[in-house]
């Protein structure tokens, strides 16, 4: 009907851009104390520049007043000493089994993109801003379809344009906010079965710290339908309150007998956990935090975990008998023949169940949640009845019933659900090839290679439908929800020739 719910019209950046300037200074020592234990110390100092060029506010208040144009955007970071130390012991003094232990911190500077929608023409003049209809709209324009570029482009050459009924939306950094860090740490034991055979068991972990977020500041109260401060619009207020904690075994196999036969074994069991729903790949905007009153309520397992990975590599090279070697021709087209592989399969990857509306009227529709009322899961095939609704299903993931989508648009309220509360189907697969080679005399050889991509041609299921809006012609959840609708898995081949002299 041409009625948003909301835009957002760009006024940009200039051709301006951020400065800053990275330093790293780093020392290490290797002191073997003996021949059975050694020990790696360093320590590494970093100092990043704080990024200017854009304006922000100089306290952190994200109602307060803008600094002057080239003020930092946040205050100096002088304590980034990074400590590492490492251990290599040789617990039986024969070399058969070695306990291997590290810990190091590290600083990451900061991703100029994270800030690019900072205020760089003036002010009053956003990166871009955000128009609700509880907002008032200047004179002779409306939220409907196409927003006048005209009015956008000279508002940005000459911002004494903006009418006084405009109320600017804040894009700001706590100017408070400190160097991200992590802290990575893992203890092993390796142990040589034989002089074939290695395992190895590895607990790794790796803790975020500070990582960047986006509280969100000036939203409209759902009592009064206007916001505390009329003056002002949203304001996105990035900060470093994010953190995430990495856990995991790892196992490995590893068998080497000579040239002719290799095989590596993988295991992971692994726990991902995230605050705030900070994610690198999103950089700090948290487009899954529900209820930024309560940011705890979104904590858990981070977008992409999932528990459990086994990879498996082989390698064999098909021995050709004696009797054989005598005839040019037959080691000719039997021998050089040898087969390689590579297995994987992990556990299905977590999901976040949103309800993609604003429930309690705060103008912010991310990252909602419906209620949780039953048993998450149902995985089972379709049915008559589900494939009326859509013959393309090819699973049922979800169970539909389970999920009130209704209830919290009703009430005015956030859902019960919790964050990432459920895992997708499984995922494995299997490449191999095989691979001929001719030797044509003692420099110059011909290699042919047949390659399977996915050679059991196995069929792996996309994760299910996780929108779930209620629609009125359909009541209480979208049709399509917790339904698998795609997949993926063709079989490729492909053939290769090589000549090496």
């Amino acid at each position: 009907n041409d009625v948003p719910s909301q835009i957002r019209p760009t006024f940009g950046n200039p051709g301006r851009g951020y400065t800053s300037t990275e330093y790293g200074f780093y020392v290490q020592d290797d002191w073997r104390i003996n021949r059975r234990f050694q020990l790696n110390l360093g320590l590494r100092y970093d100092y990043f520049t704080p990024m200017n060029g854009a304006f922000n506010v100089s306290e952190p208040d994200p109602f307060g007043p803008f600094a002057p144009l080239g003020t930092p955007l946040w205050r100096s970071d002088r304590n980034n000493l990074a400590p590492r130390l490492s251990l290599v012991y040789d617990v039986t003094g024969n070399q058969k089994l070695i306990l291997r232990a590290g810990s190091g911190m590290n600083y990451g500077p900061q991703a100029h993109f994270n800030y690019y929608d900072a205020p760089w023409i003036d002010p009053r003049v956003p990166f871009n801003f955000l128009l609700t209809p509880a907002d008032p709209i200047p004179p002779g324009l409306t939220l409907a379809f196409p927003f006048p570029q005209t009015y956008v482009d000279q508002v940005a050459a000459n911002p004494s344009l903006l009418p006084a009924s405009f109320i600017p939306t804040r894009a700001l950094v706590d100017p408070r906010r400190r160097d991200e860090y992590s802290v990575q740490s893992n203890l092993s034991l390796q142990y040589a079965v034989s002089k074939d055979l290695a395992l190895q068991a590895t607990y790794a972990t790796s803790r975020g710290i500070n990582s960047l977020t986006t509280n969100f500041f000036n939203l409209i109260d759902p009592r009064t339908g206007r916001r505390p401060n009329a003056t002002i619009g949203q304001i996105n207020y990035i900060e470093g309150a994010g953190r995430n904690t990495y856990n995991a075994l790892q196992l490995s196999a590893n068998y080497r007998a000579g040239s002719r036969v290799t095989g590596d074994f993988y295991y992971t069991l692994s726990k991902n956990l995230v605050y705030a729903a900070t994610d690198a790949g999103d950089g700090p905007r948290q487009n899954d935090v529900q209820d930024f009153s309560n940011i705890a309520g979104s904590y858990g397992p981070k977008s992409g975990d999932n528990r459990h990975r086994i990879t498996g590599v082989y390698t064999f090279e098909v021995p050709v008998p004696a009797s054989w070697q005598q005839s040019g021709l037959q080691k000719t087209l039997l021998g050089g023949w040898s087969l390689q592989g590579i297995y994987s399969w992990r556990s299905g990857l977590v999901g976040n169940v949103r309800a993609a509306r604003d429930l309690v009227g705060n103008g912010k529709g991310e990252g909602t949640r419906p209620d949780l009322v039953g048993p998450i899961y149902d995985r089972r095939d379709p049915t008559p009845a589900d494939l009326a609704i859509n013959p393309d299903i090819l699973y049922v993931w979800l169970n539909k019933g389970s999920f009130d989508f209704r209830s919290p648009v009703d009430q005015r309220r956030f859902g019960t659900a919790g964050y990432n509360i459920f895992y997708g189907p499984n995922f494995w697969n299997f490449d191999a090839s095989i691979i001929k080679t001719f030797r044509i005399a003692e420099t110059h050889r011909v290699d042919f290679r047949a390659e399977f991509f996915n050679a059991f041609n196995h069929p792996n299921f996309d994760g299910p439908n996780i929108t779930g809006y209620p629609l009125p012609a359909v009541g209480n959840v979208n049709t399509n929800f917790g339904y698998v609708t795609g997949k993926t898995g063709n079989r490729n081949i492909q053939f290769g020739l090589k000549y090496s002299f």
